[in-house]
């Protein structure tokens, strides 16, 4: 089956971040306390900060490679970050389609099982059971089988439904609209997965980016004890508020 844009570029870029993001155990995941746009932001103001304080932080123990390693990790922490809240807005737009397509199939489902039911009264056939059992599915996604369902009915029925002044329009869009109901859900559960992948991935992404932020402000704050003007750029500002 051909993937849609959408999976295709889900799983390039999920792809991406697990080429460059270190596999790290759900159990010894972070998360931060600070909403991540300020995190991130704080993360940069970092990055710059402590490369004026290179060889003084080196010379305490912190490793090149940490300050170094700064900027692809916060990088990857806010594609992670933006690429799931896009899946999160997203989802809440699908949801909203889903139920209005819902909506309008139930709204379909009912007349037609009425209509049905009085055309088959009326030429005296027997009811079929399948209107019964129809009436009896409540999910979203029982509602595609029920479209197609009767669909086949009022094909079979087609001359009883135009002796009561059922119109073949009415009916004969069912199949479309129940193509664009699955079409609906597969859509929004695709999204539902990709976003738990990415939260997982995010969660990582900060992990990992976490570790160097903490080494840096650690070693700041130890290097610089004596010297609040530089001290203070090792600290978080949000926090400092709280």
């Amino acid at each position: 089956m051909k993937k849609s844009r959408m999976e295709a570029h889900y799983e390039a870029e999920q792809r991406y971040l697990q080429e460059r993001v270190p596999h790290i155990e759900t159990k010894d995941l972070k998360r931060s306390s600070v909403p991540m746009p300020i995190y991130l932001q704080e993360a940069e103001s970092l990055a710059l900060w402590c490369l004026t304080d290179r060889e003084m932080l080196s010379a305490a123990g912190l490793e090149p490679e940490v300050i170094g390693a700064l900027p692809e990790r916060i990088d990857l922490a806010r594609r992670a970050e933006t690429f799931r809240n896009g899946f999160i807005k997203r989802r809440k737009t699908d949801t909203a389609y889903v139920r209005k397509l819902s909506a309008q199939a139930r709204e379909i489902e009912r007349e037609l099982v009425r209509d049905l039911r009085f055309a088959m009264k009326r030429s005296g056939d027997v009811e079929d059971g399948l209107l019964r059992h129809i009436e009896k599915r409540g999910t979203e996604a029982s509602l595609v089988q029920s479209l197609n369902d009767l669909s086949i009915l009022c094909k079979r029925k087609s001359k009883e439904l135009s002796a009561i002044g059922v119109e073949r329009e009415k009916w004969e869009r069912t199949p479309s609209l129940s193509e664009e109901l699955a079409d609906a859900l597969a859509d929004r559960h695709v999204r539902k997965g990709a976003e738990t992948h990415f939260r997982i991935l995010r969660d990582r992404a900060f992990t990992h980016l976490n570790e160097s932020v903490s080494a840096i402000r650690l070693c700041g704050r130890y290097v610089f004890h004596t010297n609040p003007d530089r001290k203070v750029g090792y600290a978080s500002a949000y926090r400092r508020k709280k």
